[in-house]
């Protein structure tokens, strides 16, 4: 995966698209537009064969200015539209649509001035028994024959996930795996190096007075001696596996969900709160150590 961020030292907040490497993409440069707390965001547009695809992903902190939020996203709209692609804005706006507000009233009437409409229609975080829908995806719904969205429960954060079909979307991969850089290490060319380093006579390193021109002369003729004998080699790289993945950890994932959505429904259960803890730091220290 691609990670394409807004950096920030504050926990907690920005925004990040993960992008599959298989895929045709380039990012969309907007920092210029990016308040801290009032509009964070990242963009990056996917080149699909029948069109380009534009994703815009945007956080907003609740103690945010939400005149300067609203003045810098319509910005940002009338820019990215004049790129001719189809955009989808989606992100924690902190702005409820199951309330009535002039907030989201204004954000609703922005978006369908550009022709983009809310696709979700359920709570996506629940705090104190209560649902809000904070997270969003705004999408053009005329160019599609079908959506569909739903939540997942992933028990990252206490904020849904959501995920979106979109139908008669054929994506562009590109046609190779990215290369690998690799060095061969072997006795045959271990055994010639050194061959090149006893033939050295290391007389240029004894003609130097000082020690800073000592120690270069004699970095450059190792590196010399190192890149000749073990040059760089170029290999096509296959898909990625996660052979890390055992039926035992993925069968561990959905007890921490299960566990997760426990936990969520009866916070004031300590006992239960602690076991939830320990058995994430317990799954993290098997996966970390699967992965070496």
């Amino acid at each position: 995966m691609h990670l394409n961020s807004v950096e920030k030292k504050i926990r907690g907040r920005g925004a990040c698209i993960l992008i599959n490497k298989a895929l045709s993409y380039s990012t969309i440069e907007l920092n210029q537009y990016c308040h801290d707390k009032t509009l964070e965001m990242c963009t990056i547009k996917l080149h699909l064969k029948s069109f380009k695809l534009i994703v815009l992903c945007v956080y907003r902190a609740p103690t945010g200015d939400i005149n300067l939020f609203f003045k810098q996203l319509e910005m940002i709209l009338s820019k990215i539209i004049q790129s001719h692609g189809t955009l989808v804005v989606c992100g924690d706006l902190n702005i409820n649509f199951l309330k009535n507000s002039n907030a989201a009233s204004e954000l609703l009437s922005l978006m369908n001035s550009r022709n983009l409409t809310q696709a979700a229609n359920f709570p996506t975080r629940k705090t104190n028994n209560e649902g809000t829908l904070i997270d969003v995806i705004f999408i053009d719904t005329t160019k599609y024959d079908q959506i569909q969205i739903k939540p997942i429960i992933n028990g990252l954060s206490d904020h849904d996930a959501q995920i979106i079909y979109l139908n008669k979307i054929n994506s562009k991969s590109q046609p190779k795996f990215p290369k690998k850089k690799v060095r061969t290490l072997n006795e045959h060319t271990i055994s010639h190096c050194l061959s090149y380093l006893k033939e050295e006579s290391w007389n240029q390193i004894y003609n130097i007075s000082f020690i800073n021109g000592k120690f270069n002369s004699f970095h450059d003729t190792l590196l010399r001696h190192y890149e000749t004998s073990f040059p760089d080699m170029y290999m096509q790289r296959g898909p990625m596996k996660n052979n890390w993945i055992t039926k035992g950890i993925k069968i561990s994932c959905g007890k921490k969900r299960e566990l997760y959505l426990q936990y969520r429904e009866n916070k004031d259960n300590v006992h239960l709160k602690n076991y939830y803890k320990k058995y994430c730091q317990i799954l993290k220290k098997v996966t970390e150590e699967a992965k070496k």
